[in-house]
């Protein structure tokens, strides 16, 4: 197949294009006798047909209406979104800022729902609290009918002086034990040197007769 150039492409884009404007002409016109051959057989006139298309752009006219005010109206623009915890006054955060809130550096602080939190919560916290009280009331009492009340500090201070008493015995009772056992080491050789240089005590001699015997 021959390459077309871009001035061949045209003339038969032209040709085709008539071509096809032809053929809608005739299948309108044979449309158009199809519909008026249904509108005799209904009964159906022009007028009818005009008053139909004008009511459904009319309901169409009110739809598109209805939406963009649906649209333009803001959701929430009625509900408080801020509140002034001071005087209670509320904004619904849309229009013009009071003064109270205009120049705030951070609007998020008087949010309503932060501001004013509801009586259920209020109470939740205040049971809490209590709870919470009680709980280390009752801990603190335990611990203190326990004796654990005493700091470890001070349990140290106190039994210090005990153990310094205890340690101070042992040492004087080591000290005379060793002293005991060094004089009786001495004192061995002195007595095994006495009973060795001791005098032999001499025997008993007979008595000598008397002259009558």
């Amino acid at each position: 197949m021959a390459k077309l150039t871009v001035a061949q492409i045209k003339q038969k884009i032209a040709v085709l294009e008539a071509k096809a404007q032809r053929i809608a002409a005739v299948e309108m016109t044979t449309s158009v006798s199809k519909v008026r051959a249904l509108m005799d057989s209904l009964g159906v006139t022009l007028e009818h047909l005009g008053s139909a298309v004008s009511n459904k752009v009319s309901a169409a006219k009110k739809a598109v209406a209805g939406k963009k005010s649906a649209s333009s109206k803001r959701a929430g623009a009625g509900a408080a979104r801020y509140r002034d915890p001071a005087t209670g006054a509320t904004w619904s955060g849309f229009g013009r800022a009071p003064a109270w809130i205009a120049k705030a550096a951070n609007r998020d602080d008087y949010l309503a729902a932060k501001a004013a939190p509801s009586k259920a919560a209020k109470k939740a916290t205040a049971v809490g609290k209590k709870v919470r009280a009680a709980t280390k009331s009752a801990v603190g009492a335990a611990k203190k009918a326990a004796g654990k009340t005493v700091k470890p500090k001070a349990r140290k201070t106190a039994t210090a002086p005990a153990k310094k008493t205890s340690r101070t015995a042992k040492a004087a009772d080591a000290s005379v034990k060793n002293a005991v056992k060094t004089a009786s080491k001495r004192a061995a050789p002195r007595k095994a040197a006495s009973k060795k240089n001791a005098a032999p005590v001499p025997a008993a001699q007979p008595s000598a007769p008397s002259a009558g015997e």
